[in-house]
């Protein structure tokens, strides 16, 4: 199997994304979403597809986050930001809960069951060269504090959360 030759175009709802790439994963965890300026990189596109079609809750909770990253990214310049993430705990974190927040708001949006101690656990498994991002202890109460309207976006990052949020 050939790294990047299984693609997916993004539809232009999703810009700056503009492709799902893609990738194997050799760290032995699967499900992973990661994404590089305009590309999502993510194993078995297909199966994600199949279980997720575009339009789906996940489909579009998934599709908000990264963009979130996306918009970011580009703004910051591609290379600052992926170097700030990958040894800046603390950046890592605020960056996460930006695309958790437009995850969550999404689900909630369109009557999704969500489940905190999921996405806890998804967030405390995160990792950079200098450490662990979050504890799970941490995570959990980020997540409930978002559903219960204790925790927003600051103000300047507005405009990289999705439309509906804004």
């Amino acid at each position: 199997m050939c790294i990047g030759c299984n693609t997916f175009e993004l539809d232009e709802k999703w810009l700056p994304l503009e492709q799902m790439v893609e990738r194997i994963h050799v760290d032995g965890q699967s499900g992973i979403t990661t994404t590089i300026g305009t590309k999502i990189y993510r194993e078995n596109i297909n199966r994600f597809l199949k279980e997720s079609p575009p339009g789906s809750p996940t489909f579009d909770s998934l599709l908000y986050h990264e963009q979130v990253h996306s918009k970011r990214q580009l703004r910051m310049g591609l290379p600052k930001w992926l170097s700030k993430y990958g040894i800046d705990t603390d950046f890592m974190w605020k960056e996460e809960q930006l695309g958790y927040y437009a995850t969550l708001m999404e689900k909630r949006r369109r009557r999704v069951s969500i489940y905190p101690e999921g996405y806890a656990k998804a967030m405390a498994n995160y990792v950079n060269l200098t450490g662990k991002m979050v504890s799970y202890e941490d995570a959990l109460q980020w997540v409930r504090d978002v559903l219960a309207g204790l925790w927003k976006p600051a103000d300047e990052t507005l405009w990289s959360m999705p439309d509906f949020l804004k």
